[in-house]
């Protein structure tokens, strides 16, 4: 549980003074922490992730894009599997036009071109991912679709979970399980039904997917009365066969991937806040000091006051 490999960034975009028709983009803020949504009618941000020890995927960033009118990425090369969902507006990718709920996305070393609509540009959420992790989401899309465009359900809500995901969520999490299962609930938007099996041995359907990506939101906004049993009875299933679905959609037990969130959390708010320990007892649902301390002991091998601090005599 490492927030080494995250940092956030973001950019808004302006009129170039010397070509009034060119846009150009600034940055607003790089850091660890997420700052409140961009003011800026026309920006882009998000959330990257490095792991470079890992071959599976190197990295993956999430991002949304409010492009401005007529704004144009021409012939762009990059070495990573860009996956394209178009919330709002319109534009065209490589000449061909999308609008509101058009799924489009781009391989490695490949050319794309990229322009917005001059009245009403394109408002997309999007994520980009390297490694055998983007190869193997390619190549199901590809099986699917004739071409590299397809239509998904639900913009709206896609856009709100980005959001979230975004602004709201701990992003503290680097592991594959946690990347894999970020993705999974991404291309569950996908229509018609796609569904992406990361690991041979584990087969779930689009129906499971949206349980666990419900319970995921869930998680995060209410973590300091949430349980399993409470996941459990808002997906109306028995608590011993939803934490077996859980477990098969991301790999770990939701029991587990409660108490990762938790500590992710606490160690956000000892080292970013200056919330005493007691509140951050509340907060992650703890009826009594000592269980977070045990439990944060576990995790990072030093009591909650004692990391609090090491990192500041760091900083």
């Amino acid at each position: 549980m490492s927030g080494k490999y995250i940092y956030y960034n973001s950019h808004f975009f302006q009129n170039a003074p010397e070509e009034p028709n060119v846009y150009r983009y600034s940055p607003l803020q790089s850091s660890i922490d997420c700052p409140p949504r961009p003011d800026s009618p026309y920006y882009c941000t998000y959330l990257a992730y490095r792991n470079y020890a890992n071959t599976k995927y190197l990295t993956f960033d999430l991002g949304i894009d409010k492009a401005p009118p007529g704004y144009a990425i021409v012939d762009r090369k990059m070495n990573i599997f860009i996956f394209n969902f178009v919330i709002e507006g319109k534009g065209t990718f490589n000449g061909k036009p999308f609008e509101r709920g058009s799924f489009y996305y781009s391989k490695p070393h490949q050319y794309h071109t990229m322009r917005a609509d001059a009245t009403e540009p394109w408002v997309s959420i999007w994520f980009a991912v390297d490694g055998s992790l983007g190869k193997k989401i390619a190549d199901r899309l590809d099986e699917k679709y004739n071409g590299q465009m397809c239509t998904f359900a639900h913009p709206d809500e896609l856009f709100h979970l980005a959001e979230f995901l975004l602004y709201e969520f701990p992003h503290i999490q680097s592991s594959t399980e946690y990347i894999e299962g970020v993705i999974h609930l991404l291309m569950t938007y996908l229509f018609p039904d796609v569904s992406f099996d990361f690991h041979e041995d584990r087969n779930f359907t689009l129906h499971q997917q949206r349980i666990i990506r419900q319970s995921m939101i869930s998680i995060g906004k209410e973590l300091s009365t949430v349980t399993v049993a409470s996941l459990a009875e808002e997906a109306h299933l028995e608590v011993k066969y939803y934490s077996k679905i859980f477990a098969l959609v991301t790999g770990i037990s939701p029991k587990e991937y409660l108490l990762r969130v938790k500590m992710d959390m606490a160690a956000h708010y000892l080292v970013d806040t200056a919330i005493p320990v007691e509140e951050i007892t509340a907060l992650l649902g703890y009826k009594h000091r000592n269980s977070l301390n045990a439990a944060f002991t576990k995790a990072y091998g030093m009591t909650p006051t004692d990391y609090r601090k090491l990192h500041s005599v760091r900083e």
